[in-house]
């Protein structure tokens, strides 16, 4: 009988549970520890890789530090780690949603994630939270308030996909009116966007926000990954 031969079957990554690592975020009477597989938390953020790594070369105990990170947005990064899931029912419920009964993130909110993935290099993570932001603008659309935007823009990087993206919905969202209430409040690059479209006259309505089928423009891909389907 002939045999057929196919690809061989993935091989699963095995993890060491018994590797653990102590990860120290926030300071003062609002720091807490974290407890994790080294293996699980170094598979996900290249950072955290790269700080294991070098303290075992010098022989240093197994805590890392991030006194600069919000211990809440890091619990929210270890059920990431652990669950592959974003579980925002994690955050603080903002005061100005007090009947947001279903826990839904807010721009600010998920503008903060993306920029904790930033930091850890965690590229997964990133366009995640792209594909959150694509999602509720759909179901819920709007502008982006003034404010909101200035917030994120402080821990996002110039060029950024997330930028890119909180710019197009604010553009394809924004009546003349915010534009004359919010042009003194609003950052350099949505204004800048929103006059090369009018001068080009390729001024877009809310119809033209970024769909689901569009989240790979905001994506970050190596080289040779896959497609998003």
């Amino acid at each position: 009988m002939e045999q057929k031969h196919g690809k061989p079957p993935a091989k699963r990554t095995r993890f060491n549970y018994e590797d653990t690592i102590k990860v120290v975020v926030g300071e003062g009477e609002a720091e807490r520890t974290f407890t994790m597989h080294k293996d699980k938390i170094c598979a996900r953020s290249p950072f955290l890789q790269a700080a294991c790594l070098t303290r075992h070369r010098m022989g240093l105990d197994n805590f890392i530090f991030l006194e600069e990170q919000e211990p809440e947005l890091f619990e929210l990064y270890v059920n990431w780690v652990y669950t592959g899931q974003v579980d925002a029912s994690i955050l603080s419920q903002p005061q100005a949603q007090p009947d947001n009964n279903d826990k839904r993130p807010t721009y600010l909110q998920l503008g903060k994630v993306w920029a904790l993935g930033y930091y850890l290099q965690d590229t997964k993570l990133r366009n995640k939270i792209v594909d959150m932001v694509i999602t509720m603008v759909n179901k819920t659309p709007g502008i982006i308030s003034a404010p909101v935007l200035r917030l994120v823009w402080r821990g996002v990087p110039e060029g950024s996909t997330l930028r890119r993206l909180y710019t197009q919905i604010e553009v394809c969202h924004a009546s003349s009116s915010d534009f004359k209430n919010n042009i003194d409040a609003w950052p350099v690059e949505v204004l800048e966007e929103a006059t090369m479209r009018f001068c080009a006259r390729e001024v877009q309505d809310a119809a033209s926000v970024p769909k689901w089928w569009d989240r790979c423009t905001y994506h970050e891909h190596e080289v040779g990954d896959p497609k998003c389907p």
